[in-house]
């Protein structure tokens, strides 16, 4: 029974993967001057931050209370691809949904590479958790054809979690500075613990919808 159960996984898991995949290549036949579209807007972006960049110190000169918003002015190329990732729902409305986990997973690039030039230290590993659980949350989603795959991996991605919060709140205790947001960061951390031990219940117990409502809300 457990071998016949994971031969029909495997076939579910590549007929659903199948569809996504040719429902991607079908959109980017038939709409490739869209991406045309979002190039360009893409170079605009680019573009005007590069303007901004070159003037942004005198901003900063003036109110130095604008330096952390020059630290994200001082990565034009990042920010532009930011822009047009957000701005990208405007061209691609009719995309399919693959289309729009594509996109998002590369709009963590931009992301991570903002935030380490805005946040302390000390709290980058929440950064990397925070991406690694993403990625996995997107592979959640393409399964989400499959409820007994997607509820598998929504179980591994909340154990996963528990682990490194109770790692991280820790490491805080042991190492951390003794500065407000490390406190904030400990106390947000016992929190999701809470959250994510009724995920993992909810799981277990077969209350899935609430599992995922919850994840979501995580």
């Amino acid at each position: 029974m457990r071998t016949a159960a994971a031969q029909s996984l495997g076939r579910d898991s590549q007929v659903s993967l199948g569809e996504q995949v040719a429902l991607v290549r079908n959109y980017l036949e038939r709409e490739w001057t869209k991406l045309i579209y979002v190039a360009l807007l893409f170079i605009a972006f680019a573009f005007i931050m590069l303007r901004v960049k070159h003037h942004v110190a005198r901003w900063t000169d003036k109110d130095r209370a604008l330096n952390r918003t020059n630290r994200v002015l001082q990565l034009p190329f990042s920010t532009a691809t930011l822009f047009t990732i957000i701005s990208a729902r405007l061209i691609l409305q009719d995309a399919p949904r693959a289309i729009w986990l594509i996109l998002a997973t590369l709009a963590l690039i931009p992301i991570v590479v903002l935030l380490r030039h805005l946040i302390d230290r000390h709290l980058f590993p929440i950064v990397n958790a925070l991406v690694v659980f993403y990625f996995v949350a997107q592979l959640r989603a393409l399964a989400a054809s499959i409820p007994v795959l997607s509820r598998i991996i929504l179980l591994l991605e909340t154990v996963g979690g528990l682990i490194f919060l109770i790692w991280f709140i820790r490491a805080r205790r042991r190492s951390g500075p003794r500065t407000t947001s490390n406190k904030t960061a400990r106390v947000a951390g016992a929190i999701a613990v809470a959250g994510f031990g009724a995920i993992i219940v909810a799981d277990l117990l077969g209350y899935v919808a609430l599992a995922n409502y919850l994840s979501v809300a995580s």
